[in-house]
């Protein structure tokens, strides 16, 4: 058979071809509806996906922009902070407490204007105050003794040293304050507490530390370097002269009766002291008054034979150690004054009991005691003990 020609030299097609196409198409409107049902699928599951795609996309976009700008936001503070001026340090020198109506006054005196803060705890009640480049420069840590009110006690301490030191000062109260205000002043703090029902009182300060003093070391080295060295004076001219004591004494007024007597103007003379004689032949020592106190023990007194036993806890008399020293009669009833072998004393009436017995009869000339031991009674007489006529 011979093969249809495909087309002619000028590009158009021929018929075979035509007809072709058509068939094709012809065919793919022919398809079956469940074919262009799964197909319709597709492309909308296709679009779905790409529509999600797009979208976690945009949302992974604007994460990473939160993420950057968070980081940046992080950096400049950091900087910020890092160029941040130091903290100005200054000394907490005095604290002073009034209360004049309702209201009780803390006054903090600082060298420089401080900073800051205050909260209060409820449970104990206490008022803390915290001050920001503070350095403790109070003369106590810790003050009881003070007036009638709500503040008991305060106490000061350098909460932290280092890189800002922080002083923390601690009111303790007798109650929970409701108002507490602060106000921070160029010299200091001031709180104002709002204390109903509290007495009032006038002022009370902490004090100051004294100023360190003056080397006299320093003062000496800073001269020397300004000023040149005086010359040396000669070593005759350090020596005192001799000369008589009434001299020297006559402008003063005229002398003591205690150091006169020990002192003749017109005799005696100051001595010169030199290297060799570093002493005076007539000077001397007059001691200072010793006082002696003793203890409030007399250590020469002979002890008393006694003993201290507390209430409730005396013991209970032993009938073989104990010795009649007397009878009184109160009413009808005779009592024994008895005494055992360290000193201490029972009065003991018919009914008392004693170690494994009791007391059953009071006479003139002695006591006699029940004793029940290992099951058997027996009867102890203890005589009236007889004092010699020495």
């Amino acid at each position: 058979r011979r093969k249809p020609d495909r087309g002619n030299n000028d590009g158009e097609y021929s018929s075979y071809d035509r007809g072709a196409k058509d068939n094709k198409d012809r065919r793919s409107n022919e398809k079956s509806p469940k074919t262009r049902q799964t197909t319709t699928k597709t492309v909308n599951a296709k679009t779905a996906y790409a529509t999600k795609t797009k979208t976690t996309c945009v949302k992974m976009k604007k994460a990473c922009l939160y993420i950057l700008l968070a980081i940046f936001l992080a950096t400049s503070s950091a900087q910020k902070q890092s160029q941040k001026p130091p903290q100005k340090r200054y000394t907490v020198d005095e604290i002073r407490l009034s209360a004049k109506g309702d209201s009780t006054f803390i006054q903090i005196t600082t060298n420089a204007k401080p900073d800051a803060k205050k909260f209060i705890i409820e449970n104990p009640p206490r008022l803390v105050v915290d001050l920001f480049g503070g350095i403790v420069n109070l003369p106590k840590p810790q003050y009881r003794l003070l007036p009638a009110g709500i503040i008991t006690s305060i106490r000061a301490a350098q909460h932290v040293s280092k890189p800002t030191p922080i002083t923390r000062i601690v009111f303790d109260l007798a109650d929970v304050v409701t108002t507490a205000r602060l106000k921070i002043t160029p010299t200091g703090v001031k709180l104002s507490l709002h204390t109903p029902h509290y007495p009032e009182f006038s002022g009370w300060s902490s004090g100051r530390l004294a100023p360190a003093p003056v080397k006299p070391e320093k003062a000496a080295k800073e001269t020397t370097i300004t000023k040149p060295k005086p010359a040396e004076a000669p070593k005759e001219s350090l020596l005192a002269v001799s000369q008589p004591v009434e001299s020297l004494f006559a402008a003063e007024g005229e002398l003591e009766p205690e150091i006169a007597k020990f002192l003749k103007p017109e005799t005696l003379t100051f001595e010169a002291v030199s290297e060799e004689k570093d002493t005076i032949t007539l000077a001397r020592y007059v001691r200072n008054l010793v006082v002696f106190l003793p203890p409030k023990k007399d250590p020469f007194a002979m002890p008393e034979r006694h003993r201290k036993i507390e209430f409730g806890k005396e013991p209970i008399p032993f009938v073989e150690e104990l010795t009649l020293v007397g009878v009184v009669k109160s009413g009808n009833v005779n009592m024994a004054i008895m005494q055992d072998q360290v000193g201490y004393s029972y009065i003991l009436a018919p009914g008392d009991t004693v170690e494994n017995g009791n007391c059953i009869e009071v006479n003139d000339t002695s006591a006699v005691f029940r004793v029940v031991e290992f099951g058997q009674a027996r009867r102890v007489v203890v005589p009236l003990k007889k004092v010699s006529a020495e």
